[in-house]
Order: C-alpha cells, then sequence, then structure tokens
C-alpha cells in the first residue's frame, strides 16, 4: 500500500489563509490609530469608494449619476470605511498570492510529470541508473 507525501505546502497555504484575517484585523486597529494611516492610506480610497458608489447607485436608478455632487464622508466614517477596505484589501493579497504559488507549483509538478520524472530527476540521472 503506497501512501502520498504528506502535502505540508497544502497545509503551509491553509494556515496563511486562516491567519490572513487576524492579520487584516491588527492592521486595521492600527491603521485607525494611526495618523498618517488615517490621512493618507485610510481616508483617500474611502472617499474615492463612496464617490464611486453613490455615482453608480444614481446612475443604475437613473437618477442623473452625471449631475450629482457627491458630499465626502465625515472624517470618522471615511476612517472606518477605509480600514475597512485596507483590511479586505490585505485578504484578498494575500488569497491571490496563496492561489498564484499554488497554480505556479502545480504546474511545475505537472511539467516535470508529463516529462516522464515524476520524482523531479534529471533524464541524465534517470538513464544512468538503467546502464
Amino acid at each position: 500500500m503506497v501512501i502520498g507525501v504528506f502535502p505540508a505546502a497544502k497545509l503551509g497555504v491553509l494556515a496563511i489563509k486562516q491567519i490572513s484575517k487576524p492579520i487584516a484585523n491588527v492592521l486595521k486597529s492600527n491603521a485607525k490609530s494611526s495618523p498618517f494611516f488615517r490621512k493618507y492610506i485610510c481616508m483617500p480610497p474611502a472617499q474615492f469608494y463612496n464617490w464611486v458608489e453613490v455615482k453608480t447607485k444614481m446612475w443604475a436608478l437613473n437618477m442623473g449619476g452625471r449631475s450629482v455632487n457627491v458630499p465626502p464622508l465625515n472624517e470618522a466614517m471615511a476612517i472606518e470605511l477605509g480600514a475597512n477596505l485596507l483590511g479586505e484589501f490585505i485578504i484578498f493579497t494575500i488569497g491571490a498570492g496563496l492561489l498564484i504559488f499554488e497554480y505556479s507549483r502545480q504546474s511545475i509538478k505537472g511539467d516535470q510529470e508529463d516529462r516522464g520524472n515524476p520524482n523531479g530527476e534529471d533524464a541524465d540521472d534517470q538513464y544512468a541508473d538503467v546502464r
């Protein structure tokens, strides 16, 4: 009976995915308390997101999307929305990075199997074993 190799890479990917949410929460709380993050990292994306959301809703409801002046969010709401956007962006980035890592790992593994060396050995090494 052949037992497969323990999927350490998959376990590592799962662990990173599980800890990404607490990491994002810590970064969100630090972003809310830091004046630099509040002013330059949290608020501008939040104001832009609010502007796009209002314009899109007005356009979708046929209520004059172009002529509506969107009032900016107050500071507390902008910081909260910006921190949430930052957290979601971090989680998305970690997930996308892990997806790309797993895809490249599987494609390399598939290429090695297609060449006839499932263990990743060179063809010369296999030929030397046969002689």
